[in-house]
């Protein structure tokens, strides 16, 4: 069974709010999501014996050029390959439109 955690070695569970490094053009920004799923991908080495890394399934906002919050890619889940480069988050660390967002849309997918 694959782990999924943080950077700073957190257990990272379905529901969680994370924090999490991303590219802008070719500018490097973070940005706040939502954790839909846990995942597992396979990863092929020459050195070394093939294994299966953790992945997560995110809900993403993103911030418009006037400062709204917008739900990135029409709200449908993106996937996450590095968990190194995330943390978890408290919600009451994620700014509140970014929460509102994020939670309706995770709420809809939970039914």
């Amino acid at each position: 069974m694959t782990t999924h955690n943080d950077l700073a070695g957190k257990k990272i569970k379905r529901g969680d709010y994370i924090v999490y490094a991303a590219l802008w053009s070719r500018s490097a920004v973070l940005k706040y999501g939502v954790v839909s799923s846990l995942k597992e991908r396979e990863v092929w080495s020459q050195r070394e014996n093939n294994s299966v890394v953790g992945t997560l399934g995110v809900i993403s906002v993103d911030r418009t050029w006037d400062g709204k919050w917008e739900l990135q890619n029409h709200g449908k889940e993106i996937t996450l390959g590095f968990l190194d480069r995330c943390l978890v988050v408290n919600a009451n660390s994620v700014p509140r439109e970014a929460v509102s967002l994020l939670a309706s849309t995770f709420s809809q997918i939970e039914r």
